[in-house]
């Protein structure tokens, strides 16, 4: 839950449309983090869509994401593909952005908690985070 809710907070914001539409909620990041480290897939375990509107269907639920890797900018889109009986979604992505949005994250997340007292206290004992720059000069954040 914690995870999910992280995502919701942090990266969520990063894959949605100007008018609020969510392509990658924490619920769908959550799944393809358990489909990735526990199967080595970008499938999904994700039910089959159940809205009758494909428009809607897509955001139903996701049953795989694919990932990029181009030198072009991808677009992230939603897609739904009805066949043979079978009604499966995914999310498209540029690894590059996928990446990017995690980062972002992470370092919005860090600033919010440095905030906090008993948080900051916990990550000057335990963590250290270092940006390495394009040249290789590493400095601590």
């Amino acid at each position: 839950m914690r995870y999910r809710d992280w995502c919701a907070r942090y990266i969520e914001p990063r894959f949605s449309s100007p008018d609020g539409r969510v392509f990658l909620n924490g619920g769908e990041l959550w799944s393809v983090r358990n489909a990735f480290l526990h199967g080595g897939d970008f499938a999904t375990r994700g039910r089959e869509p159940t809205n009758t509107d494909d428009v809607l269907a897509m955001f139903d639920s996701l049953n795989q994401i694919c990932l990029f890797v181009s030198d072009l900018p991808v677009m992230p889109a939603r897609q739904l593909t009805r066949g043979s009986g079978v009604c499966r979604t995914s999310d498209t992505v540029s690894v590059t952005e996928f990446c990017r949005a995690i980062c972002s994250g992470a370092q919005e997340w860090y600033v919010r908690a440095h905030e906090d007292p008993t948080s900051r206290e916990r990550m000057q004992r335990f963590l250290r985070i270092t940006h390495i720059d394009d040249d290789g000069e590493q400095r601590p954040i």
